[in-house]
């Protein structure tokens, strides 16, 4: 019974410790941005600790979180405020059926059928889709679009023109116009401009990406012979250590405490990890930084054994993470370098590749063949095959693609 007992405590401590393990991996996986984030939530939900941003980092996270509004969202928002009544679901689900361009393509019937309703109903329901803002949203096609628009915007004449004379007003016919309507030339044209004003792509303003905000995890800087690296003011996290002595008995409370004092513990490991892997790795390719010199070779398994730390933590540690250099901001993977069979970097096998293609005949261009070739007088060993794949991930097109007649 006893060793029963021990059993399950010690399996119960390891499992524990693995558990404490993999949150101390994912906080040192995470990258500034990542990071910042974490911390805004801890201290939103513990009551132990206190944050205070760094200089600047305010109005950086603001711009990072103030994501803009996207179309579907705006629509959900017009349509829960409706003071008409609607079918939530089939509304919901024309919604989430539009375009890229805020287009309806499915046909009422198809729409009816998924949701098991009739297509008068169905067609009542896309009405009220149609009716929320911007004008031309929902519609099944363009010029249904511009319809919409112009019925919006009251323009009765322009509306009747577009639905009435569409062949005539895209050969620009006006004389059979305006026998038929009876308004002069002036008219015409200015319904024109009306039409005109209608935009093709009324939801265009949703539809703009936005880079996401890359936090720098550290700073290279260069002086007059040497580099160095400095980790960004991303601010203070405290413990607050005179309400923890209070609630220490208190077992809700111990709770959080514990997490806030791992949570510290693992940042403060994060930090010391980070320098001492990114030392090395800066100490590797210093003379790119002082000297803008090609990078070295470098892979994680040279960081893993110069530092001592295992391959897979070096890899978990810098896969994610951004320097700042030269006032721009760098994945670290850019860092390492892989060699070529012969031992060349394959950074000095890209820029060479770049160099040959500048210099070429654009009426004969080299082959891959010929590029191995000019590649081998040089020393440098590098296969046809390699040279496909570099050429590929530089954007180069193939030597028949290049040449100029």
């Amino acid at each position: 019974m006893p060793q029963k007992l021990l059993n399950k405590q010690t399996q119960k401590h390891s499992l524990s410790l693995n558990q404490s393990m993999k949150k101390s991996l994912d906080i040192l996986k995470m990258n500034e941005k990542e990071l910042l984030e974490a911390i805004r939530d801890l201290t939103s939900s513990n009551p132990f600790l206190d944050y205070h941003p760094g200089k600047d980092l305010n109005a950086m996270l603001e711009e990072s979180f103030a994501l803009p509004v996207s179309l579907k969202e705006d629509l959900y928002l017009q349509l829960h405020t409706l003071r008409t009544p609607f079918d939530r679901k089939v509304c919901s689900y024309i919604i989430e059926s539009l375009d890229d361009h805020g287009l309806f393509r499915e046909s009422i019937e198809t729409g009816s059928t998924v949701m098991q309703c009739s297509e008068t109903h169905f067609a009542s329901q896309l009405r009220v889709v149609q009716s929320l803002e911007p004008a031309g949203v929902g519609a099944r096609s363009q010029l249904e679009s511009v319809l919409l628009q112009l019925e919006r915007m009251g323009e009765t004449d322009a509306l009747h023109l577009m639905k009435t004379y569409p062949e005539a007003l895209i050969s620009g016919d006006l004389c059979m116009i305006r026998e038929q309507e009876g308004w002069s030339y002036p008219r015409i044209e200015a319904l024109l401009g009306v039409i005109r004003s209608c935009q093709l792509n009324p939801c265009h303003a949703y539809n703009h990406t936005r880079a996401e905000l890359l936090l720098p995890d550290f700073e290279i800087i260069r002086h007059e012979d040497s580099v160095d690296i400095q980790l960004p003011d991303s601010g203070t996290l405290s413990l607050d250590q005179s309400s923890a002595e209070s609630v220490k008995q208190d077992p809700v409370f111990r709770k959080y405490l514990e997490e806030a004092h791992f949570f510290v513990d693992a940042l403060s490991r994060r930090k010391v990890t980070l320098l001492v892997l990114m030392n090395a790795l800066v100490e590797h390719q210093k003379n790119h930084f002082l000297y803008d010199d090609e990078l070295e070779p470098c892979t994680l398994q040279d960081i893993a054994k110069e530092t001592g730390v295992h391959e897979s933590t070096v890899s978990r540690t810098l896969s994610n993470k951004h320097y700042l250099w030269g006032g721009t901001v760098h994945a670290v993977k850019d860092l390492f370098v892989s060699q070529t069979r012969g031992g060349t970097s394959r950074d000095s096998v890209l820029k060479s590749l770049q160099a040959f293609i500048r210099s070429e005949d654009p009426r004969h261009p080299y082959s891959d063949q010929d590029l191995a070739d000019q590649f081998e007088a040089l020393g440098m060993e590098v296969s046809r095959r390699a040279i496909a794949k570099y050429r590929g991930q530089l954007g180069i097109p193939s030597s028949s693609r290049r040449r100029k007649k």
